[in-house]
């Protein structure tokens, strides 16, 4: 309790200071020529006050706590009032600043002289662009004040946008100084945007990487989007545009969220590490993409921008969490992604809390995103530059580890011949023994290079020597390729129920089941775990590529009989075709992965082709599913 008391004093005394400061009028000194007004408040819920009524309700307004008036997104106007009053000799002229473009509308009044009628000045991006007393993207109020009469200024506001209302009171010449400072910021904000844009186009072109122009397209709705955030595009690309102006910053803002989703996923690959996350990317490109268009014309403002609020924190904590996974599991260039989307996650956050209402308006919150996404958009450029430099190196280190070896083999036969110079009999028999053994020894090195140790089936390297020579005779002679991907469907449960011991003989009963259902000329290869690939050359139609996976279906559904176990197992099959769904192996992989999850969801022991028209499920054999 002695405690106590004296605190209560204390907060009750400043308390008291507040509302006595709140009180007086705002001096305005042009020396200092820019003021932050401390305002009140009164909401009015229907919008239908008048100023002459809320002139006489002054005693209902509440004090504004922060600096920067907001008040989330609401659908009532609001009065703000404030009191100014400038030196007897005061000759400048004050201007009253609000800015955030997106407001709706927005009215000045004051009172020329005590009982006069009130000046009213309106406002606001629901008019065209050329009515704004001063063409500049925020907007400004000229305050025709008397010198040494203090004055009230009322605002209302009422906008479908986050009613933010960042006031401040400049003088004529501190306007002039601050609007030249402000041009520049912009300047270099928006040209280091473009700058971004056309340096990695160049590179997209050359390099032929797709995550280049994922990150294009990304910087340039960006840009688009702050662009109309920040009013600029209503006065220089759009100015008589008001209804699409209104809508332009949230469906940019949508559309770069979609991309960004999608550069990340492709950026990160995370689609190899963790399947939730990238499930989660994916739900988020086409999400955003899809409100961005209903944003256009279906949806209203209120709606969208809470859309873009929920989505794009849900969003960007699923691309940091992706740049984490990525990161732990080796992955350089993720250091530089995660630095990037942190410092766009922050002040993104801060933007959605602050429209939401969670957070006060003031500079951060309003312009925070911007500054983020600056740093972000240039820290991803980088990481795009480490990401080449990751390859370049590792392609260096393979071409010197290759290059160490044959010199290591050469010296190696140098100092053998040395060795045996003068015994020419013996120095023949050695060699031709050395020369017998370097052969196996290559072979076997061969074998072991491009065939899987466990089942002796070619692996992905011999995979794609035989794939580039199936497509060059495919070229030639008109005919198609096919690529089947097949996963063993319950295989976990057998390793799990018999071991892997018996896993691994079952592994190799199947690679002999599968071999006995093509030709000599077709390719069957291991990828690892329990995935098998057949590459099937030389084919008239996609109906033979059917009739082998239908004979591989059978051939698996017959027991394999491992040690004392008779195992059943089934197989989910993915088919890609060539050239129609790809004309690289890695395309062709990616189109029968597909195809082959669909397979699975689809309960697995059938099989699917990538293409649309071919994604229906075939006719199976009549074999008991697992």
């Amino acid at each position: 309790m002695p405690i106590r008391r004296p605190a209560r004093f204390l907060i009750a005394a400043l308390a008291l200071l507040v509302s006595a400061a709140a009180a007086q009028p705002l001096h305005l000194d042009p020396e200092v020529g820019h003021y932050v007004p401390r305002v009140s408040y009164l909401e009015d819920p229907g919008g239908g006050l008048h100023i002459e009524e809320v002139a006489g309700m002054r005693e209902r307004f509440r004090q504004y706590t922060g600096t920067q008036p907001n008040f989330g997104y609401t659908r009532s106007a609001y009065w703000l009032a404030f009191d100014v009053e400038t030196p007897h000799d005061d000759t400048e002229s004050w201007y009253l600043q609000v800015f955030y473009p997106p407001l709706d509308r927005i009215e000045a009044f004051w009172q020329p002289q005590p009982g006069a009628a009130f000046v009213r000045l309106l406002q606001g991006d629901h008019l065209p662009f050329h009515a704004r007393e001063i063409h500049e993207p925020e907007y400004y109020f000229p305050l025709a004040l008397q010198p040494g009469q203090p004055r009230t200024v009322f605002l209302r506001v009422q906008t479908e946008s986050s009613m933010t209302v960042p006031l401040a009171l400049w003088s004529a010449h501190r306007l002039d100084e601050q609007r030249g400072t402000d041009h520049l910021v912009l300047g270099l904000f928006f040209g280091t945007l473009l700058a971004l844009v056309l340096y990695n186009l160049l590179l997209c072109v050359s390099i032929r990487d797709i995550n280049y122009l994922y990150y294009v397209a990304f910087v340039a709705v960006s840009g688009l989007a702050f662009f109309s955030y920040n009013g600029l595009a209503y006065q220089f690309l759009w100015p008589e545009a008001v209804a699409w102006n209104n809508r332009a910053p949230i469906v940019f803002a949508l559309a770069a969220l979609s991309f960004g989703a999608i550069f990340a996923r492709n950026f990160l690959m995370i689609d190899r590490h963790s399947p939730r996350l990238d499930a989660a990317l994916i739900a988020a490109t086409i999400g955003a993409g899809l409100f961005g268009l209903l944003a256009i014309g279906v949806i209203d403002y209120f709606t969208s921008a809470h859309v873009f609020s929920a989505f794009g924190i849900a969003a960007a904590i699923a691309i940091v969490a992706s740049g984490i996974v990525s990161w732990q599991h080796g992955y350089r260039p993720a250091r530089w992604f995660l630095l990037a989307w942190s410092a766009l996650l922050v002040g993104l956050i801060a933007y959605a809390l602050r429209v939401l209402g969670a957070l006060p308006g003031n500079f951060f919150t309003i312009y925070g995103i911007q500054v983020g996404s600056g740093l972000e958009m240039l820290l991803l450029s980088i990481a795009l530059a480490d990401r080449i430099n990751v390859m370049k190196r590792e392609t260096e280190e393979a071409h010197e580890i290759a290059l160490a070896a044959s010199r290591r083999a050469e010296r190696e036969l140098e100092d053998k011949v040395e060795e045996r110079v003068g015994e020419l009999n013996e120095v023949n028999r050695m060699l031709q023994g050395e020369i017998s053994e370097r052969r196996q020894a290559q072979e076997a090195l061969f074998e072991m290079a491009h065939h899987d140790a466990l089942t002796g089936l070619p692996n992905r390297l011999l995979l794609s020597d035989r794939f580039r020579i199936a497509a060059a005779q495919a070229a030639r002679s008109k005919r198609e390729i096919a690529l089947l991907m097949m996963d063993l469907d319950g295989f976990k449960q057998v390793n799990d129920k018999l071991g892997h011991d018996i896993g691994d003989l079952l592994l190799v009963a199947v690679a002999d089941s599968i071999q006995g259902t093509v030709r000599a000329t077709d390719t069957i290869a291991r990828f690892g775990g329990d995935e098998f690939i057949v590459l099937l050359n030389d084919l008239r139609d996609a109906e033979e590529a059917t009739r082998v996976a239908d004979q591989i279906i059978l051939a698996l559904a017959h027991p394999h009989y491992v040690g004392t176990h008779s195992l059943t197992i089934t197989t989910s099959i993915g088919i890609a075709l060539y050239p129609q769904d790809g004309s690289t192996l890695e395309a062709l992989l990616k189109c029968a992965d597909i195809a082959m999850y669909r397979a699975k969801e689809a309960g697995g022991h059938n099989y699917f082709f990538f293409l649309e028209g071919a994604q229906q499920q075939l006719s199976l054999p009549s074999v008991e599913r697992e």
